[in-house]
């Protein structure tokens, strides 16, 4: 169903039973690229999921309709919450913290623009099941990140305090989100 037209897709959810349409929905959820349309085109993929544009600019209103669709079609599961957040922040790495008392936190590497860091916490907690609380999200940096050197040098994955004589320190830190 990877290659399905958006014809195709609008037709099966008007006229397939609704298990069909939901399985469509999570086809698109997980694999149509959104970046390839905008304007009223995104208005109507949008309206299919429910989703209103609100003044949004079309990039941001992807990161709304990928949210929604994720959201729709999420029963809680460790792996679904995963794979929400990989594909909502478009990241490379995801990473699920159980903190205990049905509580988790959540790391990433992927893109946050101002948009998504203010609503990334109501996004994740629409994929959540009834009664998991999140208790934050972590931004992971890329091979820039600070980190502490250990005394034999073999965590090189990033930058930190360097020794005296060496050029390599620095390095962002990595930041809570909410």
């Amino acid at each position: 169903m990877a290659n399905m037209l958006l014809a195709d897709w609008l037709e099966a959810l008007v006229t397939d039973p609704a298990q069909e349409v939901e399985d469509v929905i999570y086809d698109l959820y997980k694999q149509l690229d959104l970046t390839q349309w905008s304007g009223v085109q995104l208005d109507r993929i949008g309206a299919l999921v429910k989703c209103q544009r609100l003044g949004l600019s079309d990039s941001n209103y992807i990161i709304k309709i990928k949210a929604y669709a994720a959201a729709q079609n999420s029963s809680g599961r460790p792996d679904e919450i995963l794979t929400a957040l990989k594909l909502i922040t478009n990241a490379g790495n995801v990473t699920i913290s159980f903190l205990g008392n049905a509580t988790m936190a959540l790391t990433t590497d992927g893109t946050l623009g101002a948009y998504l860091v203010n609503n990334l916490r109501t996004f994740m907690e629409s994929v959540l099941a009834a009664g998991i609380a999140l208790d934050y999200i972590v931004h992971q940096g890329d091979s820039n990140s600070f980190i502490f050197d250990d005394l034999l040098g073999s965590i090189t994955d990033g930058k930190g305090f360097d020794n005296i004589t060496g050029t390599g320190g620095g390095g962002q830190f990595t930041y809570i989100i909410i």
